[in-house]
């Protein structure tokens, strides 16, 4: 079996020391290394989602778009990506709150909010969609077409992590 040209090869969690926040903050550290020696691929600057399983102390962190209905606006843009040259290693940082709030609308009814301590989390899932070519959004995409083809877009890895945040 071939091994994928981009792997991720760890995660970590450490609580912000910055102090720019009232809120407690986590930073997380994703990285991810491009095994070929040939292809620059492309990877999203943003997670598409993230969620926090409260019963498992799972994080799942999205760096790849899922099929989905959400409304996308009359303009859709194309997501922000980075450039993994061949044999580079990247460190995807980004900082999540401690405290997160999860907002579904079922159909018909009331938004719900849910809010998450991720402080407790015990395993962290990452799943991040690559390819050869950046994504692009052309004048002539249909907005509700745009998350579709991103969704089609490259090839997904995932990983898993037994971690919790490093607390110094």
């Amino acid at each position: 079996m071939n091994s994928p040209d981009i792997t991720i090869e760890d995660i970590q969690l450490q609580p912000d020391k910055s102090g720019r926040y009232i809120e407690g903050k986590v930073e997380v550290v994703v990285t991810l290394k491009n095994n070929s020696r040939a292809f620059t691929y492309y990877v999203l600057r943003r997670p598409r989602n993230i969620d926090y399983d409260k019963g498992s102390h799972t994080l799942s962190i999205s760096l790849y778009e899922k099929e989905t209905s959400r409304d996308v606006g009359s303009n859709p843009t194309e997501p922000e990506q980075i450039a993994i040259s061949p044999g580079a290693t990247l460190h995807w940082q980004y900082l999540l709150p401690v405290w997160m709030k999860k907002i579904t609308r079922p159909p018909g009814l009331r938004e719900i909010v849910e809010v998450s301590d991720i402080s407790r989390v015990q395993k962290v899932v990452c799943t991040v969609a690559y390819h050869t070519s950046p994504f692009r959004v052309e004048p002539s995409d249909k907005p509700e077409e745009v998350p579709v083809a991103l969704s089609k877009w490259g090839t997904t890895i995932s990983a898993s992590f037994e971690r919790t945040i490093v607390k110094h």
